[in-house]
């Protein structure tokens, strides 16, 4: 689905000038001015302001106050991922462009931390602007209702640009890139693609030593050299945000490390932690001269450690789910004999977002985004039946990363959310014959699934390479496929990972470090298989096993005749010594799922103006406010499973 940005305000507000800087950004604009004015070309009409103010009130009794919206709405297409519209002046054009697509309003603004911020425009700014313009010439007036602007450019504002004092020239500069930057988080889908930019070398070598302190100071001044521009200024600015959850994830000093370890082996001490660390079973990095531990460096290394998982305290719940859902596998492939979709059941859930106390100032609107389940072949019917607040905002059914959004006003206390739902899922089991197995016919599929998707799914040399290495001559695309998920499930160990958004590109990590958890191998595993010419794709939400429910994501490969199939590769490399389980994996899934998720890196309904904390998935859920995104550290997500019965 396109997503609409519709940039909206007074005269003189700054409308134009941030929507050419999304043109230079590589995105479709449409200026609402320049559709009447080819309307008047049609017709053969003079483009006098006369004329055109004219047809404009001729074409809205014609065709209603949304006129000049239907005839923009005519030059979007599907194949358009992001278009922007510069000028709507009602709520009809609005209406209008809801129909089309994903729409979001962005009130131009001409504060450089304030960009397309979606409050309201300060007044005294825009007068400002008006005087000033008047003052320099402008052959507008700006006192109606119709801006100089809205039938294209003016040769005024080239000769005001021209003899305008160096001073008011830079400012100009600076506010564009402040507009540049807010539409690299406006428009998510391509906003992080700056990631595939490598950091200066400098700035790496001061974190790799620790000295983040450091690091920042030099990014803030490489900021301020008018040299640094496109995505190496996005990258750089990025990275003052990375830092600051690098050092979130890296947080624990060694007293901490060791009660957090203690949690595993209550019998652990000093010396048992420091033997872990040299022969490297515990994650760590220097900060600003300290060992500074992650904060899920514990179960990594009970998982690794052979000594430390002997004396690590049972874990008699997980046992206890790992039990049901190997029953239950054995249940679906006797059950799939007979058709492909099985053993459905019904799923009532309750997800709740807690914001806590005094984060954000009270009177100030807290927009909260909560994950939801998307309706397909897997997820046949989804239903809500509670939510809080009682007004909300429900993304379509098919979205890529399907929500359900809130607004609330901060009172200084904490704030909830939530909603209560069911939804039907069921498990897959497909007998797929090889020999029956043909390319990828859809043009469409093929062209979108084998593609790179910057900066996680990225062909680079070296992935190239082991592609070709594991594939080798295999032409059948479902045997290639066959090929990357065994490599993948024997190669590469499971372990928890820092937040997603402080990684440059998922795919190339796992295939240099060979480690990762759910997420990551899914990533590495579609990447090898796209490069492959075998189409794949995402899909993430929760593992709703009733004993202990969690995150977690997958993917999915295209063969024909049989469509989209289901790969988990962190559970097949989990049951890689049981052929039964490991082979049940590729292509098959149980059903404990929600799929929420059908996409890395897709935008919501409505689009979010801040950064992301997961800039790749969503299964946790989003939260902001005026002021900037809201990350982990600000609130807290819970999820309960109230029921879980099969239907039949």
């Amino acid at each position: 689905m396109t997503v609409i940005l519709v940039i909206t305000g007074m005269p003189y507000s700054g409308k134009t000038e941030a929507a050419n800087v999304a043109a230079e950004r590589g995105i479709k604009v449409i200026n609402m001015g320049d559709v009447v004015r080819e309307e008047a070309r049609k017709r053969g009409l003079e483009e006098t302001r006369e004329t055109l103010e004219k047809l404009m009130r001729e074409l809205r009794k014609t065709m209603g106050m949304g006129a000049v919206a239907k005839l923009c709405c005519e030059r979007i297409s599907e194949e358009d991922k992001l278009v922007v519209i510069d000028g709507a002046r009602n709520l009809e054009e609005i209406g209008e462009f809801n129909k089309k697509g994903i729409t979001a309003l962005g009130h131009s603004r001409l504060a450089e931390d304030k960009v397309l911020a979606g409050v309201e425009k300060r007044e005294k700014g825009r007068r400002e602007n008006v005087a000033r313009i008047r003052q320099e010439g402008h052959s507008g007036t700006g006192s109606g209702a119709w801006e100089p602007h809205s039938f294209g450019g003016c040769d005024d504002c080239e000769r005001r640009n021209a003899r305008r004092p160096p001073a008011k020239n830079e400012l100009r500069a600076q506010r564009r890139g402040a507009i540049s930057r807010k539409l690299a988080v406006y428009f998510f889908v391509g906003g992080y693609e700056f990631m595939v930019v490598q950091l200066p070398d400098e700035v790496r070598r001061l974190e790799n030593c620790g000295k983040f302190s450091l690091a920042k100071k030099l990014v803030e001044k490489m900021l301020k050299d008018e040299r640094v521009e496109g995505l190496l200024r996005l990258r750089l600015e990025w990275e003052l945000e990375r830092i600051r959850r690098v050092l979130f994830d890296f947080r624990l000093s060694k007293k901490e490390a060791l009660e957090e370890l203690r949690k595993y082996v209550p019998d652990a001490d000093e010396s048992d932690l420091e033997r872990w660390t040299e022969e490297g079973y515990a994650e760590w990095r220097l900060v600003e001269g300290e060992i500074r531990y992650f904060r899920r460096f514990a179960p990594n290394l009970v998982r690794n450690c052979e000594e430390a998982r002997k004396r690590a305290k049972k874990d008699e719940k997980r046992e206890k789910a790992r039990r049901l859902l190997l029953e239950r596998i054995d249940q679906i492939i006797r059950e799939g004999a007979r058709e492909r979709f099985v053993l459905p059941v019904k799923n009532r859930v309750r997800m709740k977002i807690t914001v806590r106390e005094g984060v954000v100032p009270e009177g100030e609107k807290v927009r909260c985004w909560i994950p939801l389940p998307r309706v397909d072949e897997l997820q046949p019917e989804v239903r809500v039946l509670a939510a809080y607040p009682s007004e909300y905002v429900i993304a379509p059914e098919d979205a890529p990363q399907r929500t359900i959004y809130f607004e609330r006003e901060a009172t200084g206390e904490g704030l909830e959310f939530w909603v209560e739902y069911e939804y039907v899922v069921r498990a897959s089991f497909a007998r797929v014959d090889p020999k029956k197995v043909e390319e990828c016919q859809d043009e469409k599929i093929y062209g979108t699934y084998t593609a790179e998707q910057l900066p996680h799914i990225a062909f680079t040399p070296y992935l190239r390479k082991l592609a070709e290495r594991i594939v080798g001559n295999e032409k059948n695309p479902y045997l290639k496929a066959k090929r990357i998920y065994d490599w993948v499930t024997t190669h590469v160990r499971y372990a928890l990972v820092p937040e997603y958004s402080t990684f440059e590109c998922i795919s190339d990590y796992v295939a240099r470090n060979l480690r990762g958890d759910c997420g990551f191998f899914a990533l590495l595993f579609i990447t090898l298989c796209r490069i492959s010419g075998v189409p794949a794709r995402w899909q993430s939400g929760w593992y709703m096993n009733p004993v202990s429910p969690g995150p977690h994501d997958w993917a999915q490969f295209y063969v024909e005749p049989y469509g989209w199939l289901y790969a988990d590769l962190s559970f097949g490399s989990r049951y890689k010594a049981v052929e039964k389980y490991h082979s049940f994996y590729f292509g098959n899934i149980d059903h404990f799922r929600l799929a929420a998720n059908v996409d890395i890196c897709s935008e919501f309904t409505p689009p979010k103006l801040h950064w992301r904390s997961d800039n790749v998935d969503n299964q946790r859920g989003e939260v902001e406010w005026r002021g900037g995104n809201l990350y982990y550290d600000t609130w807290d997500y819970e999820l309960k499973l109230l029921e879980h019965r099969f239907l039949r």
